[in-house]
This record gives C-alpha cells, sequence and structure tokens, in this order.
C-alpha cells in the first residue's frame, strides 16, 4: 500500500482529488501548505506527492526544488497540480523537478493514471493506440529537432528522434498533419 500525501491550500480540490484516489486501496494523507508539508514529509514517508503549484507561503515548485536537492526525497514521485495549466505554469513546473502535471479541476482518469504510472503499477498508455507516421518538429530550449511520430492516443504520443533532449526539459511538440496544417 502506497502513501499519496495531497497538498493544496483549497479544501474543495483536497476533497476532490481524496474522493478520486479514495478505494485505490492507498493511505491518503492532506495538508493544506508547503510549509506543512516539508515540515511533515519524514513524518508522513510518502511514496508519491500530489503538489499544488501556487499556494500562499511556500509554493508548490519551491517545495519540489527543496525536495529535489534531498538525497531522501529526490526520486519521490511528484505530481504538480495547476490552476490554468498555462505553458509558463507547466515549465515552472518541470524546472522545479515535478514528474508529471495536472490542471484544475483535475480529472479522475487522468488522476488515477497517473498516480498509478508513477506507482510503477502502469507501464504504458491505457487508452487505445492509433498507428501513425507523422513529421514532427520538437522544439526546446532554442534547439528544433526533427522526429517522427509512430503511434497516438488520447492520452499520449510516441515520438522517436534521433537527438536526445534533456530529461525534464519542455518540449513544444508540432505535427505536420498530411494536409499540411501543423497542430501545435
Amino acid at each position: 500500500m502506497a502513501t499519496i500525501l495531497l497538498v493544496d491550500d483549497v479544501e474543495l480540490f483536497l476533497e476532490l482529488e481524496r474522493s478520486f484516489l479514495e478505494g485505490s486501496g492507498h493511505r491518503l494523507v492532506t495538508l493544506t501548505s508547503g510549509e506543512a508539508a516539508l515540515e511533515r514529509l519524514a513524518e508522513i514517508d510518502p511514496t508519491l506527492l500530489l503538489l499544488d503549484l501556487y499556494m500562499p507561503g511556500i509554493d508548490g515548485d519551491e517545495v519540489c526544488r527543496r525536495l529535489r536537492q534531498e538525497q531522501r526525497w529526490a526520486a519521490l514521485p511528484v505530481i504538480m497540480v495547476t490552476a490554468a495549466g498555462k505553458e509558463e505554469d507547466i515549465r515552472k513546473c518541470l524546472a522545479a523537478g515535478c514528474d508529471d502535471y495536472l490542471t484544475k479541476p483535475v480529472n479522475k482518469k487522468d488522476l488515477v493514471e497517473k498516480v498509478s504510472r508513477l506507482l510503477g503499477q502502469v507501464r504504458g498508455r491505457t487508452e487505445p493506440r492509433v498507428a501513425i507516421d507523422l513529421h514532427v518538429q520538437l522544439r526546446s530550449d532554442g534547439k528544433c529537432l526533427a522526429a517522427r511520430a509512430r503511434d497516438i492516443s488520447r492520452n499520449g504520443i510516441y515520438v522517436k528522434s534521433a537527438s536526445p533532449l534533456e530529461i525534464g526539459a519542455a518540449v513544444e511538440v508540432i505535427l505536420d498533419l498530411p494536409d499540411q496544417r501543423a497542430l501545435t
């Protein structure tokens, strides 16, 4: 049984996330601040952390940065939750070292799937895959790389590139569709 620590300053969001994860067989612990999370982390000893990005006091990205600096917590799976899912918020989450992110309001299926994947219970995508062969452009940190998309599903795309990207880097993916349109 995993221990999942849910941290959000808004009780409504904590209750929603808790309700989505109840019955999963995991121990659920909720806290309402970044400070409380840092203070009680060793006591709670979570297996996974679901962390709100914007909170009064210590934000989620700062909590994540501090965790990544401590050997004990460096590999703790962290899912950051953002209010709007804007590109700058997503970059902020990834730069802090989170493993994945969700946008509010949290979708139950996405939350359960990401938690299961990060806990090692799901190895791949759970949605049906459709084989494709599309040219893809990857942009990250001023680089533009060519790649090919091999398959796609509702919750993911398999892209293969000969050039490596830095782990945790924010990447803009541009699909060149057969009708000459580009999808970003």
